[in-house]
């Protein structure tokens, strides 16, 4: 037996993917739906080995998560069938080198604190769906400088 299997090292850990999408909240949603979101979001996520960030400007959702390939592929199922939201669109899915956010199970990112962060965002015609995704990653980078 190797010197790390005699220390209990897990020598198969999953590569960590990251997934970025955007999203129209349903006519439900309002701040307290998006506060028990992150609520539960936080707890599941700490159990799952997730993190990311959730960005909610009342008229779009942005979500980056960061996970192994199982846990995000469940995941991913899950929010195609969730009612809290529709046009739901991959901008990036694939494997990653490394977490954005290894601090964050999942950090709201709500309309006040993204104002300042980013106020492109707080712009009326802001309108995630046409922008480039390299412009969506920059936003994910801003955020991750504050976490």
């Amino acid at each position: 037996m190797s010197i790390k299997g005699l220390l209990g090292i897990n020598m198969k850990t999953e590569p960590i993917y990251g997934w970025l999408y955007i999203s129209q909240p349903a006519k439900h949603v309002n701040f307290n739906t998006v506060q028990k979101i992150s609520t539960v979001s936080y707890r599941n996520n700490r159990k799952r080995n997730l993190s990311g960030a959730l960005i909610y400007d009342h008229r779009h959702f942005i979500q980056y998560v960061e996970g192994e390939w199982s846990v995000i592929a469940a995941l991913r199922e899950k929010i195609q069938l969730n009612t809290n939201h529709y046009e739901i669109l991959t901008v990036t899915f694939g494997e990653i080198f490394q977490r954005r956010f290894k601090n964050w199970t999942m950090s709201y990112i709500g309309y006040d604190k993204y104002q300042q962060i980013i106020p492109a965002l707080a712009m009326e015609g802001f309108n995630p769906y046409i922008m480039e995704e390299e412009r969506l990653l920059e936003i994910i980078k801003a955020i991750q400088m504050v976490a």
